[in-house]
């Protein structure tokens, strides 16, 4: 008796080790040359994680909250993981985080000061708001954002003299425009919603620019819609197939007149440039160098900028000569490092584009030494 007991628990377990294997070669989540190659394939989990995934979201559930959260109407939203964003917007105002942004207001205050002290006016930090900033009201209802939070509290104590808060807009176009402003399934704005945060941004930078010229309205026109330019990076973290339901909106920018080419800044080794006119900025890439002939503008701008820049980068090409792109990471690791870099680049504008639920986190420890 004991030894049919043995034998079965045995045979329980060769099973159960059996079940991804199994559910692997029956779904085609292993190819034959892979098994051949990489035997160990087989015990991925990811065909199973992406069919319960898929079973599981129409009913709200996250098979990883932490990365991803699924709201209304299939869309997705970035976790709590990533610098608290949806903790933030719950957490009411405290005295703490008044102190702190009248601290980092004056921070930024003097930067701005002594920008312009060495002939670089202008100088704005364009905000790239969370998609839940733009969207609340397809967050799932237990994420319940306060009415004032501590990012709110920021901007209105800087009033506009330093960042370019373009919420408010924003949540009006997304009921007057055509197309979404911001990806269903990933997390960004898209040209559309990058579009009308620049005009926000010339509207508020003019007054200390007057001499600098912009695109024309015509540069801002729809031309065209399709599910090509498409961001898709909260399914992966969730393992959902995409839906890919959506048409993002093409702009006249995209195809304006002017030639840009795409470098390293430094050893001027061409850089290809995925998209018209578009520059993406990675954290651990080299600081790229924008040329336009035919830009409005004979002059050279830093834009010290994270991936919401990107699909800002065609307005900044066709603006400006000259622009340089560093990633936040690179150039906002303390005050040396970024007054080094506005020492060897000479720029006439210094601009930052900063994601909204990073923007105290990273600029409040800006001070410190290096």
């Amino acid at each position: 008796m004991q030894r049919i007991i043995s034998w079965t628990f045995i045979a329980l377990a060769v099973c159960s080790t059996l079940i991804l294997p199994c559910i692997n070669l029956l779904a085609g989540g292993v190819s034959v040359s892979d098994l051949l190659s990489k035997p160990e394939l087989l015990f991925r989990a990811d065909v199973v994680a992406t069919q319960v995934s898929n079973k599981i979201s129409p009913y709200g559930f996250s098979i990883d909250p932490g990365q991803a959260i699924i709201g209304y109407d299939d869309w997705l939203f970035l976790g709590n993981d990533y610098s608290a964003t949806l903790a933030t917007k719950r957490r009411p105002l405290a005295n703490r985080d008044i102190q702190q942004n009248r601290k980092l207001i004056r921070l930024l205050l003097d930067i701005k000061s002594e920008l312009s002290r060495s002939g670089i006016r202008g100088f704005k930090i364009i905000v790239g708001h969370d998609k839940n900033s733009i969207y609340p009201e397809l967050l799932p209802r237990w994420v319940s954002p306060v009415d004032i939070n501590a990012i709110d509290d920021l901007f209105s104590r800087d009033g506009g003299r330093v960042f370019v808060d373009t919420r408010s807009n924003l949540r009006k176009q997304k009921l007057e425009q055509p197309y979404l402003l911001y990806y269903r399934e990933g997390t960004h704005w898209n040209l559309l919603g990058a579009s009308l945060a620049f005009r926000n941004f010339v509207e508020a930078v003019s007054p200390e620019l007057n001499e600098v010229h912009w695109p024309a309205e015509s540069k801002y026109e729809v031309v065209g819609a399709d599910a090509s330019d498409s961001d898709i990076g909260l399914t992966r973290f969730l393992r959902l197939t995409p839906k890919g339901q959506d048409q993002y909106a093409h702009l006249a920018i995209e195809n304006d007149e002017s030639v840009t080419t795409l470098s390293n800044a430094e050893t001027y080794e061409p850089v290809e440039m995925k998209a018209p006119k578009q520059v993406d900025t990675e954290s651990s890439g080299p600081i790229l160098l924008a040329r336009t002939s035919g830009a409005l503008n004979e002059k050279r701008v830093l834009i010290v900028t994270d991936s919401f820049g990107k699909a800002l980068s065609p307005f900044f090409v066709t603006t400006f000569s000259e622009v340089i792109f560093v990633h936040r990471g690179q150039a906002l690791k303390n005050l040396h490092n970024f007054g080094r870099l506005i020492e060897k680049w000479k720029p006439d504008h210094v601009f930052l584009v900063f994601v909204e639920r990073d923007i105290r986190g990273t600029l409040l420890y800006l001070d410190r030494g290096g």
